[in-house]
């Protein structure tokens, strides 16, 4: 069974995330936590979408910049940054597997 729990927190750096070193480093001001709850191996995809009722926007601009393969029990730490303005206008963050599973996460919960 696939069961991704997906967190988003808003103004986090890149400390923190696992073998990352940016001279950007508090550019990064997204932060998105994920871990796997499921019983077999995940790979995440480079990219997520932001979503709303009328348009999709597909960032890929996490890092460290690649696939990321995700343990059972395992939970891992992505960075990226955009601007706030462009949070405002979604209602939804998207991430994708290779296996074709998307795990979507309501953003209001980031806004304040």
């Amino acid at each position: 069974m696939n069961r991704l729990d997906v967190r988003v927190v808003r103004r986090a750096g890149s400390k923190g995330v696992p073998g990352f070193r940016h001279r950007d480093a508090r550019a990064q001001n997204i932060e998105i936590r994920v871990r796997n709850r499921g019983d077999r191996p995940l790979v995440l995809t480079g990219f997520f979408l932001l979503e709303n009722r009328q348009e999709s926007l597909r960032c890929s601009n996490l890092v460290p910049p690649r696939e990321h393969a995700v343990a059972p029990g395992q939970t891992v730490a992505l960075s990226c940054s955009l601007s706030h303005g462009l949070w405002e206008k979604y209602e939804k963050l998207t991430l994708f597997d290779t296996g074709g599973c998307a795990y979507p996460v309501s953003l209001p919960n980031i806004r304040g």
